[in-house]
């Protein structure tokens, strides 16, 4: 699904959403298509590894540092705890 929320002008050697993923399960897609819970947890996951990063790394957390307020708008509005109706 294409994200809505986000949208980065990034500079030509930064990531935007027309960029590739270049690793993990969704590699080949574009970064605007990729799930915004999976970026968000994949950000947090290559924080965590505590290995030296390499460029296509760093430039991924840097895509999703730009744009974690919109990921994070976007998780919230397809989560299923949100209740729309009252259910009293």
């Amino acid at each position: 699904m294409q994200s809505k929320t986000t949208t980065t002008q990034a500079g030509p050697r930064g990531y935007h959403d027309g960029t590739l993923m270049p690793f993990g399960a969704h590699k080949g897609a574009k970064l605007g298509d990729v799930p915004a819970r999976y970026l968000l947890w994949l950000s947090d996951e290559i924080r965590k590894e505590g290995v030296p990063l390499d460029a296509a790394r760093r430039l991924l957390l840097a895509y999703v540092s730009e744009n974690r307020k919109a990921l994070e708008l976007e998780v919230a509005e397809q989560s299923p705890d949100r209740r729309d109706s009252d259910d009293d």
